[in-house]
Formats: structure tokens, C-alpha cells, sequence
């Protein structure tokens, strides 16, 4: 991996499939969370990704191997990543043989992609949000409601108990983290059943224990950063409102929904695109997909996204 640094703090990104011989369009993930890196997933899962573009995977401040840079804590911020990811964004266009970089961004990610986007769109060839948090609060209440309907119609015990307990979203205090993950973990389960078995799914925790990219020190400290991350920036989030904050956009954006996500609400999204101004937009509903429709259903993601990145796709509100 390579050190860069962002708004003075030491972080780390991953540049896979670059080549000398045949330069490709550069791919810059911006991971979600808040805290939860995706460099070994990428690693592991994204040979296709590679075959087309450069991807250059970063764990945020504070993320994976970037865990130090959550000090210190009051620049763990939602408008500092922001700052980040527009740096980086610049810093990666200075080396792409086309001067852009198509941006992607997944669940939090997104939000982050969204608001860059917005501060300065002149490194973006286009933008992708992928299952995009759009309004943090109202997404989680919704989020637990679906959840928890789900559990009773299912007669899940075990599910409806949990989900009780922790109550509904917005959650604060000692066991913030805790209580959030309870739903994310129901929600994700009920998706699978949805849409069924995958590598993806079953060799998660595998990409993270053996991923090339990270020492035994990072392995141990990955959930810890998550957590911290998590608990620092998830009250930012859940006070932000795109639909509210960014009604125009002066890039290209491709949005990416999995029908069966019950973590990031696909109608918020869909609802933000339809009011958003851009010079081109474009839906795409991944139907056998949850929250990760780009490990959920690669094939038909990377052949989404090579279409973004070659300026195809505008035009159309919907494309199955």
C-alpha cells in the first residue's frame, strides 16, 4: 500500500491494475461505515474491476490501515473527510492519463462521493453512488422498521427480541455502536435470504484475514477503528439531509441500488436522483443484490461501471 497524506494526516490507499503499456480509466473507492475499510475485499473480490480499470482502494482517517489518523478526534469529521476525499480525488486525477478519475462510493462512502462531488467536481469524469446513505436519520428509522417487519412476518424470534432491545434509531451513548451493528447485522441477514449465497458472503471474513494488504496489527486493530470511527462520525451523519443539501450537480452520476437493501433505503436514493440536476443521470437496479451490489452481482457492476466511465448511460431513468 502507499502512504499519502490528506489534510495533514498520514493515510494509505491501494493501486491495483495499473499498467504501463495500456493506461485505464483510474476507479477511486471511497468505502463506507463510517469506519469500515474495504481494501481486502477489493482485493479479494475486485480481479474484474482490475481488468478494466486502475482502483485505487483508501481507508479513510481513522479506517483499516489509517487507523492512527483518528487522532486527533476533533478532526474526525464528516466535513473533513469530505476535504480528504476531494484531495485525493485531485491527487489521483494529477496522475491519470486523462486527468479524471471516475469516483465510487458505497453506503456512507457515497454521501462522502456526493458531497466532493459537489465541492469540486473539475477531477470527476463522473460519479457513482453505490447504495448511498442520503438522509442519515430517516434512513436508520426506516432501516429498523423494514427490519424488524421482516422479523415478525418471519416469526424470528431471536430477531425481534434483538431489535427491541436496542430500540429504534437515532442511537447515542455508551453502546451506540453496538446497538447500530445489531441492526445492520438483521438487516444484512434478511437481505442474503433475499437474494442468496455469494462468495462474497461466505469468504468476507477470510479477505480480511488474509488480505495481502494489511500486517497482523492492522487485522487486530480493524474492528476497534470501525467502532471508534463509527461513534465519532455516525451523530454527523445522521443530521445530514442530501435531498435538502445538494439539488444539482455538475458531473455525470450513475446511481447503483440493490432492489433487496435493508440497510442504505433505495427510495430515498431514488427519489434525491429524480429531483437532482446533473448533465446526465442514470438508475440502475441491481435485482439479485442487497447492500453491496458490486460484490453481489460483479459482472453486471463492472459492466456498469465501464459504461459510466465511457460517458454511456445518460438519458435513461431506469436500467435493468
Amino acid at each position: 500500500m502507499e502512504k499519502v497524506v490528506l489534510g495533514g494526516a498520514e493515510q494509505w490507499i491501494s493501486v491495483r491494475g495499473e499498467t504501463a503499456s495500456r493506461p485505464k480509466p483510474v476507479l477511486l473507492f471511497v468505502h463506507g461505515g463510517p469506519g469500515a475499510a474495504m481494501t481486502p475485499w477489493l482485493g479479494r473480490f475486485g480481479a474484474g474491476l482490475r481488468g478494466r480499470f486502475t482502483v485505487v482502494s483508501w481507508d479513510q482517517r481513522g479506517a483499516g490501515r489509517s487507523w492512527r489518523a483518528i487522532e486527533p478526534r476533533e478532526q474526525m469529521t464528516v466535513a473533513r473527510l469530505v476535504e480528504d476525499t476531494v484531495e485525493l480525488a485531485r491527487l489521483m486525477a494529477s496522475r491519470a492519463d486523462s486527468g479524471k478519475v471516475l469516483l465510487v462510493g458505497h453506503s456512507f462512502g457515497a454521501m462522502l462521493a456526493i458531497l466532493a462531488a459537489s465541492r469540486d467536481p473539475g477531477p470527476l469524469r463522473a460519479l457513482v453512488p453505490v447504495a448511498p446513505v442520503i438522509a442519515g436519520l430517516e434512513n436508520d428509522r426506516i432501516s429498523w422498521e423494514r427490519t424488524m417487519e421482516t422479523a415478525r412476518q418471519r416469526r424470528v424470534r431471536r430477531a425481534v427480541a434483538d431489535l427491541e432491545e436496542s430500540g429504534p434509531p437515532p442511537y447515542a451513548g455508551n453502546r451506540l455502536f453496538e446497538r447500530a451493528f445489531v441492526l445492520m447485522a438483521w438487516a444484512e441477514r434478511f437481505s442474503s435470504e433475499e437474494t442468496g449465497a455469494s462468495p462474497f458472503r461466505s469468504e468476507s471474513l477470510a479477505a480480511l484475514s488474509e488480505s495481502p494488504e494489511y500486517d497482523p496489527e492492522v487485522r487486530a486493530k480493524y474492528w476497534e477503528a470501525y467502532q471508534s470511527s463509527y461513534e465519532i462520525l455516525q451523530p454527523q451523519l445522521s443530521a445530514i439531509d442530501l435531498r435538502r443539501e445538494i439539488r444539482g450537480l455538475e458531473v455525470p452520476v450513475h446511481l447503483a441500488l440493490g432492489r433487496h437493501d435493508r440497510n442504505t433505503v433505495p427510495e430515498l436514493a431514488e427519489s434525491w436522483l429524480h429531483h437532482l440536476s446533473a448533465p446526465r443521470k442514470e438508475l440502475v437496479w441491481f435485482e439479485r443484490s442487497g447492500h453491496a451490489p458490486l460484490f453481489e452481482e460483479p459482472e453486471k457492476f463492472e459492466e456498469f461501471l465501464w459504461s459510466a466511465a465511457n460517458g454511456k448511460g445518460g438519458g435513461r431513468r431506469n436500467r435493468r
